[in-house]
Order: structure tokens, then sequence, then C-alpha cells
């Protein structure tokens, strides 16, 4: 059975099987939502419900990045994107992880009011002395993590490590750690380093058995030729290949790119961890820090600090799981409609996403 449909956003109606609706709800022109009569509501709903029945794949979409994939109603799903985690629900409500599985669109209850005085209680000690923070400032944090707390997504244990590391980074925000110092452990700091701050540059992060971490950030780049390279030193840059090998591949390919590299080194500490920045080569050779490099340096210690902080209130509002990558691919859109689930007074944390 075909239905009429019309997007709300860019006025296109068409005719379409029922059955691509239930599928894939939205404008094939511009992805917006689309409106019909009752009738046709009925059509596809009915559509969707023998779908769902047959385990079908269906539409899902990210309640981070907002972008859209095919997924298994029920089935935990981690964006390719921004690397959120998320449930497709058989009405397709997209639900957050948590000890209690909540349904993303349900709404804040009394209860939540009644428990935010003791989380409160528990915020406002993690960052006691901070006058640069006054009560306001944290109540939209209180009633997020409340309402969290009261539906069974977040755990007395996880309300605890919350207030710990939102206590770290505010106070890391008003200059108590030294400037080579993290609030963060040494992954999240690496994650934000490479995905947030540097994100503009070509960057790789690794996470070393040891717990350390390591991030670097490609500066610049020159190229050897096969008449000057040096076989063995090339040979290191693709693993320790025997330079005779590398030496036929570069006779092959002509030439071979050597990069610049900013190395920083997060090793952990008892509270975050530690920063050591030096230059390297992608061939695994030491060099002094260049100019460009000093500055990024400075750049990234100037920083760091803000997106630790952004972190730490971002995972208040939607659990540890919450990864730097998502920070930089969260949309307002989707934060405004998290935060409308978590009731009123929350509207001062929209600006952690961009437009």
């Amino acid at each position: 059975m075909k239905v009429k449909a019309i997007c709300t956003s860019c006025g296109r109606g068409k005719e379409y099987p029922a059955e691509v609706l239930a599928r894939h709800p939205a404008c094939i022109y511009c992805g917006a939502a689309m409106t019909m009569d009752q009738q046709s509501r009925e059509s596809v709903q009915q559509a969707r419900a023998t779908q769902l029945a047959a385990g079908a794949p269906l539409q899902g979409t990210c309640p981070l990045c907002v972008r859209s994939r095919r997924v298994k109603f029920g089935e935990e799903i981690q964006c390719t994107y921004c690397g959120g985690l998320y449930v497709m629900y058989a009405e397709g409500a997209a639900g957050l992880p948590g000890p209690a599985g909540t349904v993303f669109q349900a709404q804040a209850s009394a209860q939540a009011l009644e428990i935010r005085p003791k989380v409160a209680e528990k915020l406002r000690a993690a960052v006691a002395g901070q006058e640069a923070l006054p009560t306001a400032a944290l109540a939209p944090v209180i009633a997020a993590v409340s309402w969290r707390y009261t539906h069974g997504n977040v755990t007395a244990e996880e309300l605890g490590a919350l207030a710990g590391l939102l206590g770290g980074a505010l106070r890391w925000r008003q200059g108590a750690l030294p400037a080579d110092r993290s609030a963060l452990p040494a992954g999240d700091t690496a994650e934000v380093v490479a995905q947030s701050i540097c994100r503009d540059y070509r960057t790789a992060t690794e996470m070393l058995p040891d717990g350390r971490a390591v991030a670097r950030i490609t500066t610049d780049q020159h190229t050897v030729s096969r008449t000057e390279g040096n076989a063995m030193v090339i040979g290191a840059a693709v693993g320790g290949l025997p330079g005779a090998l590398v030496g036929a591949a570069m006779a092959q390919k002509g030439e071979h790119e050597v990069r610049h590299d900013l190395r920083v080194d997060l090793t952990p500490e008892p509270e975050g961890c530690a920063l050591g920045f030096s230059g390297q080569w992608s061939t695994g050779e030491d060099q002094p820090m260049d100019e460009k490099q000093q500055a990024l340096r400075h750049s990234i210690l100037a920083a760091l600090p803000g997106h630790g902080e952004q972190l730490a209130v971002l995972r208040a509002v939607y659990g540890t799981w919450f990864r730097p990558l998502s920070m930089v691919s969260l949309r307002r859109q989707a934060l405004a409609a998290r935060l409308a689930a978590l009731g009123p007074g929350q509207e001062a944390l929209l600006v952690l996403a961009p437009e």
C-alpha cells in the first residue's frame, strides 16, 4: 500500500510504499521528518509492527550525533561515527546505556526532586572551596544526575565517581594543578588531546600495557627519495622490516613520507596523569620541538582544563561511557532532547554542544 507523505522542512511530497516509510521515516531529499494523514500513519505503523515481528532491521538515529543507520531494535549499538552507545526499542525510542536501560524520552519524576538535595550534597562536597563556582552553576548538573539516579540510570557507586571527576575537573579549571598535569585518566586525556583539541590535525592515540598512553599529532612532513633515503631508517617506520625489502619498495614507489609529530606521553598518577611533550619523526627519531610544536604544546595545556570540565559535565548528563570523541560529534538538537528528558532547568548546559 502506498501513502502520501510531505516533508516538514523542504515541502516535497511523494507517494511511498508504507513499508519504505516504516524502515526510513524521513525525507529522502533533506532528511527531515515527514507528515501524513491519520490513515497513512496507521498504515505505516502496521507495516512497522510487521517488520519488527519479523526481526527486520529498521532505521535508527544516534541520540548524540543524529546520524542514522540500520539497526536491530533491542540491540545495543555503538555509533561508528561518534562512539556513542544506545539501544533502539520497538517503539523507536533511543535508549542510553545504564543499569536499567532507561528509555531516552522518559520524563523526570517527582522522586527526582526529592532525591536532588542528596545528590547536591555529594556534588557540592566534591567542589568545596571553589568560590568561582556558585551553587547556581551546579544546579543543571545536580538536576541531571538526580534524574539519572532516581531512574536507575546511575548507581550509587557511579554517583560517587562522577562527583570526584567533576570536582577534580573544576579544581583543575581553577588552576589547582600544575600546568603539565591532567585531572583526567591517561586514556581520556589522550583522546581529548587527539580528538577534540587537535581535531584539525592528523592524530593517533595508543594505550600501552602499563597504563600509559601516547598521543601523536602530525604538524609537518617531508619526503625522502630513494636516492637519499636510508633503507634501515625507513625500515623502522614500517615496523622493523628488513632494510633490503624496504629499499626495494622505495625503488618502486620513488619516495617515502616522513611525518613530524608532536608526541604527548601521558603517565598515570593517583589523581589523573602527567603530560610529557617531545618532537619525533615517524621513522622513530627523536627531534627537538620546532616553533609550531612549541606553540601547539602551549595551546594544548591551555585548552585541556576547559575540555576536561566539559567532559566531566557531559558524563554527568549521559554516563561514564561518554567518550571525548562524542564531545566533538554531539549535536545541539540531540543535547536539547536529552536535557528536556531530564526535566526543566537544564538550558544552561546547551552551550556544551555546537550549533
